[in-house]
């Protein structure tokens, strides 16, 4: 299915899409097949390689070991040809750009932080708290209602404040909506995803935006398509490192927490023997004391797992909370250009 799509949106590119005049006036640009190649190498690996690294467990696996020294020697092949080259596929002296590459860190960063939410909450409603797809899906939707009231707080407030003020607050508002979800429990409502989607739709449209205008606004137009389509690409590796990253976490957050959890479940914790009885006591009119004993235990070990996993969920959003706000710090050291307005 992917490919009849794919060769339409091609076809309808080459029809609707015009060229800026400069490009026009170019002659004779030949393709950098070195430079498609090596870029090619990089991107295929390392988006196999963040895809498969938890099921593989990372490096002890031979098969992500290849494919890391594969995408390393793409990522380095890529370098070298487009700095040495003369027709090169992009070039990334527009990366010494102070103001382009710092908006390109940070959008990547806050690309992966909403991916990631993305990727987390219906996967936590599901998993965790027995919803189906339909219902944990219908819990986005505040997200677009968010980004609605975005695009009219973006409209009739960016021309009014300081652009990196306004960015800050809508990823401040991300921060606020991650570190909410890090308070969610297993008796939480559809309701208790509402206000952090809000929030996350709301800081995306009115972080996104003028970020993306106020890095670019100080390349050269002859470096635009260079500069734009190299934020994308590293903008699309971002939210692939950010989704890739939710999994790792669950998994490794889930068996520190249960390494932790697992030492109050002795004899010598009353809390738990007093658990442990009552559960014994129940199962035993229908089976001997040592067979109730033992689906006791395993009640009791059943619901440590879902701690654990609680806990993981938890500090997975607040972890996306604490690089929300180190992104306000970069935001801040990009430069004003008070002779350029945003448009």
């Amino acid at each position: 299915m992917n490919i009849p799509v794919g060769a339409l949106i091609v076809a309808m590119a080459k029809t609707m899409l015009v060229d800026p005049p400069y490009a026009q006036k170019q002659q004779g640009v030949k393709t950098d097949w070195w430079g498609l190649i090596f870029l090619i190498m990089f991107a295929v690996a390392f988006e196999i390689m963040m895809d498969k690294r938890n099921d593989e467990d990372w490096f002890n696996s031979t098969f992500i070991c290849r494919l890391t020294i594969i995408w390393v020697i793409g990522l380095i092949g890529f370098i070298i040809s487009q700095i040495k080259g003369k027709e090169t596929l992009v070039r990334l002296n527009v990366l010494s750009n102070w103001n382009f590459a710092m908006g390109t860190i940070c959008i990547t960063v806050m690309n992966s932080i909403l991916l990631g939410s993305l990727a987390m909450i219906p996967q936590f409603m599901q998993n965790m708290m027995g919803y189906d797809a339909y219902t944990s899906g219908l819990s986005m939707m505040p997200r677009g209602i968010g980004c609605m009231i975005g695009l009219f707080l973006n409209k009739y407030l960016q021309i009014r404040l300081d652009v990196r003020f306004f960015a800050s607050a809508g990823v401040l508002l991300l921060s606020i909506g991650s570190w909410l979800l890090g308070d969610i429990n297993l008796q939480i409502s559809q309701s208790s995803i509402f206000i952090p989607n809000i929030l996350f739709g709301i800081g995306m449209t009115i972080a996104m935006i003028p970020l993306v205008s106020f890095s670019c606004l100080t390349v050269p137009p002859n470096e635009m398509s260079d500069a734009s389509g190299l934020q994308n690409f590293i903008k699309t590796i971002g939210s692939a490192i950010g989704t890739s990253l939710v999994a790792t976490f669950i998994s490794r957050f889930s068996q520190i927490h249960q390494f932790m959890l697992v030492k109050n479940l002795t004899e010598s914790n009353s809390v738990y023997l007093e658990r442990l009885s009552a559960y014994a006591a129940n199962f035993a009119q229908s089976t001997d004391l040592n067979t109730a004993n033992l689906m006791g235990q395993k009640i009791i070990y059943d619901e440590l797992i879902r701690q654990s996993r609680l806990w993981a969920y938890i500090d997975s959003f607040r972890i996306y909370a604490v690089l929300g706000l180190a992104i306000i710090i970069l935001i801040f050291l990009m430069k004003t250009n008070k002779n350029k307005e945003l448009t």
